[in-house]
């Protein structure tokens, strides 16, 4: 079976198309035919040879007919779309049967990533009339945006898009795939992969442990985006709350950065640093923190935690209410969630990079595993096979090893 993985940009450290590298790799190594398409960039570290660059096009436009021909010529039993472009989809389900790979709420709101409101739920409104008029109750997006229709018509067309080309729907959360069903889904056209996180060798695992400064030892750690979905707002109060030996350390960069500067400890901001250096922040980090606030589809750096180890913490609102390894507060509750991160104790070495290594490999081989069959249901019969009960997320837990709470 070979599977065509369509994406755009493609960013070596981060970025939505970093997972469509990994799921390629991963589905590579486990016999399939896997490659990424990709107009831009570079294919990430670690990757294997997967990638191949097509000339796409602008979004937003008609793709380029090369597009076609390069999906065309290799040949695939089934293409997988990163992006919820009607035009992209429309290529490839002329080729072959083809899934949305639903990083983002590409198909169900007008707003792309920002399907919640100021209700602070999701959005169980489908696009239409109802959509076009209460946006501006809901405040779902600037006045200019909430006010403009094309936006809701360009949500509607993804949806028909859908529906019209039998459109299978890859979610990378349980919690996602429930939304895209609220908003009229067939169940047979979802299935839900969650994303590969970081997988290293042992003795990359050690390397990096060695090198994280100490200022990061021990710490309780955020990895991210700095901006208001993803809590960033948040993270002045909670260094605050925090005793001295709990340190909060903030590894990422984002228009919050400024403010979190100003306000935070001196130290609490380490800035955007490569990849070895969050997982040897990671090794070292006594607790993680992810905060956000808006309805997080898949959330890589909440899996890393459980993978690697990590007591995790979220607020109950998306990817993580169904994380195995994370304790829930209610969204906004800022003063429990300090309280519990107060009390993890400190760490005095470093994660096992041997047992991390071997945690991380095995989370790929039953993500690969789950893909494998998901998509080959899917190629033969144009819907998923049930893949057992219980949320996905439930793959991120090893058979017969407990997750840190």
């Amino acid at each position: 079976m070979r599977v065509a993985i369509l994406a755009r940009e493609v960013t070596p450290e981060g970025g939505l198309t970093l997972a469509s590298f990994r799921l390629a790799t991963a589905l590579a190594e486990a016999g399939l035919g896997a490659e990424v398409f990709y107009a831009e960039g570079e294919p990430p570290p670690h990757s294997v040879a997967v990638g191949r660059r097509v000339e796409i096009g602008p979004a937003g436009e008609a793709p380029s007919p090369a597009l076609r021909r390069a999906l065309e010529h290799g040949d695939p039993d089934l293409v997988l779309v990163g992006s919820g472009e009607p035009g992209l989809l429309r290529v490839a389900a002329s080729v072959a049967p083809t899934c949305l790979h639903a990083h983002l709420h590409f198909g169900i709101c007008a707003d792309e990533a920002r399907y919640w409101s100021r209700l602070k739920r999701p959005c169980a409104i489908g696009a239409g009339r109802r959509c076009a008029l209460v946006r501006p109750l809901l405040a779902c997006t600037d006045t200019r945006r909430a006010l403009d229709p094309r936006r809701v018509a360009e949500q509607r067309h993804a949806l028909e898009t859908i529906a019209d080309e039998r459109i299978g729907v890859v979610c990378v959360g349980t919690d996602q795939a429930e939304l895209y069903a609220a908003h009229g889904l067939p169940s047979e056209r979802v299935t839900v992969l969650p994303n590969l996180g970081i997988r290293a060798a042992a003795a990359e695992l050690e390397t990096a442990s060695a090198q994280t400064p100490e200022a990061w030892r021990s710490a309780t750690a955020f990895v991210g985006r700095l901006s208001k979905e993803k809590g960033g707002q948040v993270l002045g109060r909670l260094a605050a709350m925090l005793a001295p030996e709990s340190r909060l350390r903030v590894f990422g960069d984002g228009y919050l950065a400024g403010r979190l500067a100003a306000r935070a400890p001196e130290g609490v901001l380490c800035g955007h640093v490569s990849q070895q250096a969050v997982l040897g922040a990671l090794m070292w980090a006594r607790s993680t923190v992810f905060p956000s606030l808006w309805p997080e589809p898949g959330g890589i750096v909440g899996i890393d935690a459980q993978v690697i180890g990590v007591p995790l913490t979220a607020f109950d609102v998306g990817a993580a209410r169904y994380w195995p390894g994370a304790k829930r507060f209610p969204l906004g509750d800022l003063e429990a969630m300090a309280s519990w991160l107060g009390e993890r104790g400190p760490r005095d070495r470093p994660q096992d990079p041997e047992e991390v290594a071997e945690a991380q490999a095995g989370y790929w081989r039953r993500i690969a595993a789950r893909g494998a069959d998901a998509f080959a249901s899917f190629a033969a019969e144009r819907r998923f096979a049930p893949l057992g009960d219980g949320p996905a997320e439930e793959l991120i837990r090893e058979p017969g090893r407990e997750l840190a709470v």
